[in-house]
């Protein structure tokens, strides 16, 4: 559905994107992160039509953004980042305002209303005030806006920002709902727990640059397995030695009583055991080391602080 060949775009002399090379597949759920100026808004305003790339190509539905854009646009819906509605309009009002804008009239235009009311839980409020209502039904309305004409792509940037729990997970069954029916999805948040829960694939994206992409279990096992935390007495030396048979290891801090090592395998306990005892540095205590997507993030980004970007 997204494909992006040597994408780049330039502000002056600031690079912004570095020959982006994006494959999202049709009907996938897909989520792309990064740090703060990393490049993803960049991306999504290309995808989106909104801004021209320097230099290579990017392709929605197998039009070009640049040369097809309009075709391209016709089958993208976008969540922005802000809540992008009327406030003194009624849901009903919003909805039938963009709707015409995206081209819909008459019977197809109520139609698509009252299901994005319906995807939205909002039907029983849809003749009140949007500023009378809470920041939760506000983002649900905000989704609902952006599935009006039925897009083949739906570009969500960070749509869960400042909701409560329960609108979360109504936003979460929403968006499974749409892939389920075969609506492709582009996912932008800081929350990995969003994208753990959410994404079969992720592409990290720092400083304009692709740093991995591909499914989520492939990534959290070639950049943060499980593994194991251990604590042995004796000399460090020969306790690495002892683990090394069982998987990648290292020592993280080391005393005069103990050695802490960090082994990038998840093996029992017992075997491992009796290696270090019969080294002569016995096992005291081991706690399992659980992959995540937060390892990988802070693995492949950093952790510098963004404050400037």
């Amino acid at each position: 559905m997204i494909e992006t060949r040597s994408l780049g775009r330039d502000y002056g002399p600031q690079v912004a994107l570095h020959a982006l090379d994006l494959h999202v597949p049709r009907g996938s759920f897909f989520g792309v992160l990064g740090p703060n100026g990393a490049g993803k808004s960049t991306l999504i305003q290309i995808l989106c039509g909104v801004l021209a790339p320097s230099r290579g190509t990017a392709h929605v539905g197998g039009h070009d953004v640049v040369l097809d854009g309009l075709a391209a646009r016709r089958l993208t819906g976008l969540v922005p980042q802000e809540i992008a509605l009327h406030e003194e309009l009624t849901p009903r009002q919003n909805l039938q305002f963009f709707g015409r804008l995206y081209g819909l009239r008459a019977e197809a235009l109520e139609s698509a209303v009252a299901r994005a009311l319906a995807l939205a839980d909002l039907t029983p409020r849809a003749h009140e005030p949007v500023q009378r209502m809470s920041g939760g039904m506000k983002r649900r309305l905000n989704i609902a806006m952006g599935t009006l004409h039925s897009p083949q792509l739906l570009v969500c940037d960070e749509p869960t920002v400042g909701v409560d729990p329960q609108s979360r997970a109504h936003i979460f069954d929403c968006l499974r709902t749409m892939n389920a029916a075969g609506t492709t999805i582009l996912y932008t948040t800081h929350y990995m727990e969003e994208v753990e829960a959410l994404c079969p694939s992720v592409a990290i994206i720092d400083h304009g640059r692709l740093m991995c992409s591909g499914p989520l279990a492939a990534l959290l096992a070639a950049h943060a397995p499980a593994g194991l935390a251990l604590v042995v007495q004796g000399n460090a030396e020969r306790a690495l030695a002892a683990v090394r048979p069982f998987g990648t290891a290292h020592i993280k801090t080391s005393s005069a009583s103990e050695t802490n090592i960090v082994l990038d395998a998840a093996v029992p306990l017992a075997p491992l055991a009796a290696a270090l005892a019969d080294a002569g540095t016995p096992l005291t205590a081991a706690s399992h080391i659980v992959s995540n997507l937060e390892q990988v993030f802070l693995k492949l980004t950093g952790r510098a602080l963004r404050d400037n970007a």
